[in-house]
């Protein structure tokens, strides 16, 4: 790989690791603050500071003004189609575990991989459809012992399924803007417009919820607005840039992992048999998608 592809590899690991602690915050967040207003707060300065960044620093690469047609995108196509999907995500934390929501967010590249099944031929047809078989089996087993833990989990598991294509929309989107606006401002301008938007039930949370001001709540909220907030994003929309949608997704494999482990450390979460043999099955399913048979079938031959 050249130096480029190595700084983009670098950012995806760091986005994913931050990820993956960003499950483990919001879900301790969520578990104390009113859903809607944690993330309204939260996205309000995580766009105002990507804004700003991306204005008056060159960290985030090439600051682009921004036309009339794409404010209006912006509104209607980005940020709208952000503000579903946060809505699914932070829900369903309310009523699953970190982990779960860390597993079921891995299956966003086979996701990501049907949306692009029409411009690949049959050998990639079916391997694709077997990935999307072998990931499905992997959450029906979650969603199996969903069903014995209660009413709730399945309804968190649910939500974090459609979080999950949810997910892969807007990162095709992000794509979409990636030739007019700098990754910073992509997702500044996404989460501001994201802050209007859920800004009438936040009022409606403010009034009619008890929100307790712990330091230790603060402090979580800061780590999401600033690591999984600015500089995951940015990684990850940068990499959009660059990349094929799929080929991104791939990353998304290592946040099952550091969420279960920050899970672990700092909520003290315990994964149960079915949620390995889950994992395994979406794993196989994602690594199975995106091997790439071209190149395999190149080097069998070569051989």
């Amino acid at each position: 790989m050249g130096r480029k592809s190595n700084q983009i590899v670098g950012g995806l690991i760091a986005a994913t690791f931050l990820w993956g602690g960003n499950n483990v915050a919001t879900k301790h967040l969520v578990d104390h603050w009113p859903p809607i207003w944690t993330s309204c707060t939260r996205f309000l300065i995580s766009g105002l500071l990507l804004l700003t960044l991306a204005r008056y620093t060159p960290w985030f690469g090439t600051f682009q003004p921004v036309t009339p047609e794409l404010k209006k995108a912006l509104w209607w196509k980005g940020s709208l189609s952000f503000t579903v999907y946060i809505l699914c995500f932070i829900w369903a934390l309310r009523f699953s575990t970190a982990s779960n929501m860390g597993l079921l967010f891995a299956t966003s590249p086979v996701w990501a991989l049907l949306w692009e099944i029409r411009q690949v031929k049959r050998p990639e047809l079916i391997k694709r459809l077997a990935a999307a078989t072998l990931t499905l089996l992997g959450v029906a087993i979650l969603f199996q012992s969903s069903a014995q833990a209660g009413e709730t989990s399945w309804l968190g598991n649910g939500l974090g399924l459609l979080a999950a294509i949810l997910w892969t929309l807007y990162s095709r989107v992000c794509r979409s803007f990636g030739h007019q606006l700098s990754s910073a401002q992509i997702n500044g301008h996404n989460f501001v417009r994201t802050f209007v938007w859920l800004l009438p039930f936040a009022i409606y949370d403010h009034f009619n919820a008890n929100i307790p001001m712990k330091a230790s709540l603060w402090a979580t909220q800061i780590y999401s607005i600033i690591g999984a907030g600015v500089f995951a994003f940015a990684f990850w929309t940068n990499a959009l840039r660059h990349w094929p949608t799929s080929r991104v997704m791939l990353f998304i494999n290592l946040i099952p992992l550091t969420t279960v482990l920050c899970g672990r450390f700092f909520l003290n979460e315990i994964v149960g048999k079915y949620f390995w043999w889950s994992m395994m099955l979406v794993m196989a399913g994602v690594f199975l998608g995106l091997t790439d048979l071209e190149r395999l079938k190149k080097r069998t031959i070569s051989r």
